[in-house]
C-alpha cells in the first residue's frame, strides 16, 4: 500500500477600510526651510493616500511636493520653503473600496505665537 500525501492551502484574505496613523494635531516648522509631514495609512486593499489643503487635492509644483511610499503605506507632505502663507490646516486622507477616512494637522511657524507675545510686554 502507497501513502499519498495530500497537501492544501488556503489563501486568506482579510479587506478592510483604511486607518490612518495618528498625526500630531499642530506642528510647527522653520520658516524658509523645507518641512516634511508624514501620513501612514494602513487597509486592504492598500488605501490611495491625498494630501489636502481647504479640501482642494496637493500635487506636485512650485510650492509643494507629494512623496508616495507605497511598500511602507506612505505619504509624505514636503513644503520646500516654509512661510507664511503655508500656515494653516492640512488633511491627510485614505481611502479604498471599503471606505475612507481623514485626518488633519495644523502647520505654524514655530516661534511665531512667543514673538507676538513678546511685543505684548
Amino acid at each position: 500500500m502507497s501513502e499519498q500525501l495530500s497537501l492544501s492551502f488556503f489563501l486568506i484574505s482579510c479587506q478592510a477600510a483604511p486607518t490612518i496613523k495618528l498625526l500630531e494635531v499642530e506642528v510647527g516648522a522653520v520658516r524658509n526651510k523645507e518641512k516634511q509631514v508624514i501620513c501612514e495609512a494602513d487597509g486592504w486593499p492598500q488605501p490611495l493616500i491625498q494630501w489636502k489643503r481647504e479640501n482642494d487635492q496637493i500635487k506636485d509644483g512650485e510650492d509643494y511636493s507629494i512623496k508616495a511610499l507605497p511598500k511602507q503605506n506612505q505619504a509624505i507632505l514636503i513644503i520646500k520653503s516654509f512661510d507664511d502663507n503655508h500656515e494653516g490646516f492640512y488633511t491627510c486622507e485614505a481611502g479604498n473600496a471599503f471606505g475612507k477616512t481623514n485626518q488633519t494637522v495644523y502647520l505654524f511657524i514655530d516661534g511665531k505665537f512667543l514673538m507676538n507675545m513678546a511685543f505684548l510686554y
